[in-house]
């Protein structure tokens, strides 16, 4: 098993990339929803 997972890593050099990637969409989200939460405190 260990010799499997090094051998992703290795072919996987950017193995965080998805974590990033999951967080950028995270924040995006969360600013977008303020936006949203803003504009409608501002229309109503």
């Amino acid at each position: 098993m260990d010799i499997d997972l090094e051998n992703y890593i290795s072919q996987e050099p950017g193995s965080l990339s998805p974590v990033v990637v999951l967080a950028t969409i995270v924040l995006i989200g969360t600013i977008v929803l303020g936006s949203i939460y803003r504009l409608l405190l501002f229309v109503l």
